[in-house]
């Protein structure tokens, strides 16, 4: 395995650690032979399913009729038997196609797809399957839920034709073991989603600190470092996302049939006290905030004492106010404001369900146009985003959440520079209509969206080795960088922050690169360039959101 080791603990059982050491960003490993990678269900018509990419022209199994392919390879590839490394569609594809027919055209749900893939591809997919854990114990403790479980194995029994004594209760541990290990994987950007089965990767434990993440793309997945490891350390990823509260993360954590005791479980603590105690904190240097806006974030710290018995109600809240949306409008905005309004006078917009709110308010104000200048409100509400909620729970610049919410800013950028008229004007009027100060005002002025977009695109590039190279963030920025040359984009730069002598503002843009791998000096060009923009932006999107939905 090289980098890695299955080993065990007492407390913990299995689990992975080092072999060497590594440092924040390094791949520690990548895992290429899952015993499955399908779509899930719902988008069994929009993805290949042995790719799993949605950009592409898709064409129908003619057998089944069940699931797509983008080309012959993927189809040939998908057929292949599991022991050849192929997705064993081929003693699939029968089953499928029966569970269809008698089910009026219906797809099985994901996880009797899942326990499908196992069961059909015989000792090859059990073999690999059985050494992991599948908590069976604490699932049927659970007696409605084990008898769905075990109605799902019958289901997936009776379409696969498997004959012989009950099965019933083998398979239904193994679903068992399949919904404990199997990684769910979703892509905002392209709306991909699926699910990951590799048994190696599936050993390593859970922490709501995690020293290591896992990025899945198509039939594969990277295993990368978050923080420093020791060789020999246990190597720790998160299962759920633990920027929740810890009512809700032990809720999220209860279908493991654990209690986490990490040090943010253990002490329950905030988004805020773990990003300021982050190692390598220093890497923002190269990103869209300063490393000392993390280390010192300009929150209310006599707010959050009290706020946080309620924290755990905020998001109950939330919860039920997203389930009444019919689509977003002001009226719908104004109520989810007035949850979040705690959490928006103690500047906590990192803390949820204030990022999913305001990914609400960027839907809505996207197409709205009752003033003149909503058109551009897109700009200053996605730099809220990137500038005062994603670098709180996602300390390292190169994080996957980083780079695709520097991406949608990129995206925001282009469309008011080439889509939105008279841009200047509109964000100067939105200055004054939010009462902005002088110094950020101008700061905002003297900005060019066109030579931003290019340089936040550079810096995605700058990080693509911390991603997997068919990552879709990746393509999309390489995308921005060939459209801004195609456009002559250079010879459009005709201001520049200031700073940048007039004679050198266009070959500092052109050389951005070569001037970092150089050591040349470009600290003071980026922070004028960028960082010092999205501020004085984000400082505009907040205080926006306050004045249109606060009344």
């Amino acid at each position: 395995m090289g980098n890695y080791k299955v080993s065990t603990t007492e407390t913990r059982g299995r689990c992975l650690k080092a072999t060497t050491a590594f440092q924040p960003g390094d791949t520690i490993g990548l895992f290429t032979n899952p015993i499955f990678s399908i779509p899930s269900s719902g988008q069994l018509s929009s993805q290949c399913s042995h790719c799993l990419r949605s950009d592409c022209e898709l064409r129908l199994c003619t057998g089944c009729r069940a699931v797509s392919y983008c080309n012959v390879n993927c189809q040939r590839g998908a057929w292949k038997p599991m022991a050849s490394g192929g997705g064993g569609h081929k003693h699939e594809c029968p089953v499928l196609k029966l569970a269809r027919e008698r089910g009026g055209g219906r797809v099985l749900p994901t996880p009797t797809r899942a326990l499908v893939a196992v069961m059909v591809n015989g000792k090859v997919a059990e073999e690999r399957i059985k050494e992991l854990e599948g908590n069976v114990n604490g699932f049927r403790q659970d007696a409605r839920g084990w008898e769905d479980i075990r109605l799902q194995a019958y289901m997936a029994l009776s379409y696969s034709k498997i004959v012989g004594p009950d099965n019933t209760d083998k398979y239904a541990e193994m679903l068992c073991k399949i919904l404990t290990n199997t990684f769910n994987a979703y892509d905002p950007d392209v709306s991909e989603s699926s699910v990951f089965l590799e048994p190696t990767l599936a050993m390593a434990n859970h922490s709501c600190i995690p020293n290591a993440t896992v990025q899945i793309e198509g039939r594969e997945a990277l295993l990368i470092a978050e923080r420093p490891i020791a060789a020999d350390e246990e190597i720790f990823i998160s299962y759920i996302n633990y920027s929740n509260s810890l009512k809700h993360r032990r809720v999220d954590l209860a279908k493991y049939h654990f209690t986490c005791v990490c040090p943010r479980c253990a002490n329950d603590l905030d988004v805020y006290t773990v990003c300021k105690n982050y190692p390598s904190l220093t890497a923002n240097e190269y990103s869209l905030v300063s490393a000392a806006s993390l280390q010192s974030p300009a929150i209310n710290r006599a707010i959050p004492e009290s706020l946080e018995r309620t924290y755990s109600n905020l998001q109950d809240d939330y919860k039920e106010f997203e389930t009444s949306l019919g689509g977003p409008s002001k009226d719908t905005l104004k109520r989810g404001f007035a949850i979040v309004m705690p959490l928006v006078q103690a500047n906590l917009w990192a803390m949820l369900p204030m990022p999913a709110f305001l990914n609400e308010c960027v839907a809505y104000w996207k197409v709205s146009s009752e003033y003149p200048e909503d058109s551009i409100v897109a700009l200053p509400l996605s730099c809220l985003i990137a500038s005062r909620v994603i670098p709180a729970t996602s300390p390292l610049p190169w994080s996957t959440n980083r780079l695709r919410t520097a991406l949608f800013l990129c995206n925001t950028l282009y469309n008011a520079a080439y889509s939105v008229t008279d841009v200047k004007a509109k964000l100067d009027r939105l200055c004054i209509r939010v009462k902005l100060d002088d110094k950020r005002r101008h700061t905002i002025a003297n900005a060019h969206e066109m030579s931003m977009n290019y340089l936040v695109a550079g810096m995605i590039l700058h990080y693509k080795g911390h991603l997997h190279p068919e990552s879709f963030t990746i393509h999309a920025a390489n995308q921005l960088m060939t459209g801004f040359r195609a456009s002559r984009g250079f010879e459009n730069l005709d201001t520049l922050p200031e700073g940048c002598d007039s004679s050198g503002r266009m070959a500092a843009v052109r050389s951005w690169d070569e001037d970092k791998l150089r050591g040349r000096p470009w600290e003071a060009f980026w922070k004028a360039s960028v960082v010092d923009v999205v501020e004085a932006l984000a400082e505009v999107g907040a205080r926006f959101i306050v004045q249109e939905l606060g009344k």
